[in-house]
């Protein structure tokens, strides 16, 4: 039996590679590899899927006819006067949001919600407006002071 004190010798021999090379172990192995990139790309497709059905901002799309049914069923119960109710002339969508021209006491107006029906609007503003024809929307007569309230004009009187 020899007596072999070289290290190079030593670790080559155990191996079974020649001198001055060692054996590298993989990180993962071919199976764990595979597996990675299988789940990868499952979660990928899942999250493909799931922003192609609902954008960013944006909720389960409601059909027009059903939002506005629920929409006129909320302003009945909730801003219309008691004995009062309002009814749907039309619903569009405008800008990304349903646009519902109703009839309230014999006066014609719209109200908005958006696409997924859970909020509502009961106006909108043109923020492209010029300051000009913003400024001659509002009213420029001077504000009258008095003791006791005016008839403040409100769109659903309660």
């Amino acid at each position: 039996m020899t007596n072999n004190n070289n290290p190079e010798t030593k670790d080559t021999e155990k191996v079974g590679l020649p001198a001055g090379k060692t054996k590298e172990q993989p990180l993962f192995s071919r199976g764990a590899l595979i597996a990675i990139v299988g789940i990868a790309v499952v979660i990928v497709i899942l999250l493909i899927a799931g922003f192609a059905q609902n954008p960013a901002g944006m909720g389960t799309v409601v059909p027009s006819q059903a939002c506005a049914e629920k929409t006129l069923q909320f302003v009945n119960d909730n801003l219309a006067a008691p004995g009062t109710s309002a009814s749907l002339v039309s619903v569009s969508e405008i800008h990304g949001m349903y646009e519902m021209k109703i009839s309230y006491q014999g006066q014609a107006m719209s109200i908005y919600t958006t696409r997924d029906c859970s909020s509502l609007f009961t106006s909108r503003i043109d923020m492209n407006a010029t300051a000009g024809r913003a400024g001659t929307a509002q009213s420029s007569a001077a504000p009258v002071k008095s003791d006791r309230p005016g008839n403040v004009p409100q769109p659903f009187p309660r």
